[in-house]
């Protein structure tokens, strides 16, 4: 009987814990968002998408986004809240307003996620605490494509550059300071071959994104080399790629598959969408399965020009990029962990801020690097930003070079340990006297005293 009642108790119970899971199943995490579910209201009703697209028309870009972003995602993903939730889209660091850009709406509160270039995305990532949800799958001239790549190129009809190492004391023109395409890759693969941007050409100009004047200025021999993003040419300028030379030509592959674009350099994962961290992970979940479901035959995507959305992709590759390009700096601080953490010098601190040197040189004055274009005479354009050698030789070093300073130390060192003995060997001499004397006289001490022979010390002991 007492068998029975505890079989009957256990298999009461088993029942009770077997409801439990089945009424509760709802509540469990998925790998998917489960769209079909209503989930909890995220305390707020709406919520607002800054965008910046490098080498883009703003308007062209609300063009191509906005029906995604605001549209499509508060039909699909804000009817699943009660009340329903809504998405607003709008256009970021397009004007000279430091109060529209997406950095600043990010700490203010205004913005709640961003869709931009990867290179501005690592810059804010450990900044401003937001995370990817998708990566862009970009479609040019019918290729699709997640990633990016840099092109290096000049005019064929400029007999002065032929090779990279004609980049020195050339003008040269990058798309943006925030753009792994234009500028990141661009940098951190010359530097690699020995041209550093700050030290080698004798003017950089910063076009703010505006590709078509880059290349316009290429074509008037305003500047001699240019950096773009991958692609940009093969779309909008077919015409004229015979024109040009490009320097180190290369076909990378990413994820499998082969770069379909002209690149100087390898090649990263590109545009994405990332939140804050104030956004619930339930409505991120939500977000990617929205438009993970997007593909290229999607009328949305048709009217973009893209081929949809992927999974997210490791920021590790791009921030390593922005780390050898001199875009992002050790800080002084480590991390919690106590791992060496890196920053980017801008866009927060200016253009001055993010000019980073190569050993053996140091960074000039802001009075100086603002007055050296003029200096120079070298024109820059009032509505660009230009540099114009800002880095400049250690006189130090140039003075004492390192094996000189270390022959010095060594020097130094051994002088001080001779000094130290030579101080010290007197003294030791002079022990060594005292001890002499000493034990002298205690012998003759010994020798006087009755006790000390054998049967003295017998009577002693």
């Amino acid at each position: 009987k007492v068998f029975e009642a505890i079989t009957h108790r256990m298999r009461a119970a088993l029942c009770v814990l077997l409801l439990q899971r089945l009424c509760c199943c709802y509540e469990s995490d998925r790998a998917d968002a489960g769209l079909y579910m209503i989930p909890e209201p995220p305390g707020t009703t709406k919520f607002r998408i800054g965008g910046w697209g490098p080498g883009e028309k703003e308007a062209t870009f609300l063009e191509r986004y906005k029906p995604i972003f605001q549209d499509y995602l508060t039909d699909v993903v804000g009817s699943l809240y009660s009340p329903p939730i809504s998405f607003e889209f709008i256009t970021t660091d397009w004007s000279s307003d430091e109060t529209k850009t997406s950095h600043v709406m990010i700490e203010e509160g205004t913005i709640d996620f961003t869709f931009t270039d990867r290179g501005y995305l690592v810059c804010i990532e450990d900044h401003l605490k937001v995370s990817s949800i998708v990566t862009l799958k970009d479609k040019i001239l019918g290729k699709p494509s997640s990633a990016i790549g840099s092109v290096i190129y000049s005019l064929k009809s400029n007999n002065k550059i032929k090779n990279i190492s004609d980049f020195k004391d050339k003008r040269l023109g990058v798309g943006h300071l925030f753009s792994s395409g234009s500028f990141h890759l661009g940098a951190e693969f010359l530097i690699r071959h020995g041209i550093h941007l700050y030290r080698d050409p004798s003017q950089v100009i910063f076009y703010e994104g505006d590709y078509v004047r880059q290349m316009e200025d290429i074509q008037r021999r305003n500047i001699d080399v240019a950096i773009v993003t991958s692609g940009f040419l093969e779309e909008h300028y077919p015409d004229l790629l015979d024109t040009f030379r490009f320097h180190h030509v290369m076909t990378p592959t990413f994820q499998g598959e082969v770069y379909p674009f002209l690149t100087s350099t390898d090649v990263i994962p590109g545009y994405g969408l990332a939140a804050v961290a104030r956004v619930p992970n339930r409505l991120r979940e939500q977000i990617y399965v929205a438009l993970a479901a997007l593909n290229d035959t999607h009328p949305l995507c048709i009217n973009a020009g893209i081929a949809g959305f992927v999974a997210p992709t490791s920021y590790e590759l791009p921030r390593t990029v922005a780390r050898k390009a001199g875009v992002m700096i050790p800080t002084v601080e480590p991390d919690p962990l106590g791992h060496k953490r890196f920053d980017c010098n801008a866009p927060w601190n200016g253009y001055y801020e993010a000019i980073s040197c190569p050993d053996g040189h140091l960074r000039d004055s802001e009075e100086s690097v603002h007055l050296n274009c003029e200096r120079f005479h070298l024109f820059c354009p009032p509505d660009l930003h230009c540099v114009c050698q800002p880095c400049i030789p250690d006189m130090m070093l140039q003075m004492y070079p390192v094996q000189v300073v270390l022959g010095l130390c060594v020097c130094l060192f051994v002088s001080a340990l001779l000094i130290a003995l030579c101080w010290r060997l007197p003294i030791e001499a002079a022990h060594l006297s005292n001890r002499s004397h000493r034990s002298k006289a205690e012998q003759r001490v010994f020798s006087r005293n009755p006790f000390s022979g054998r049967k003295g010390s017998e009577h002693i002991a």
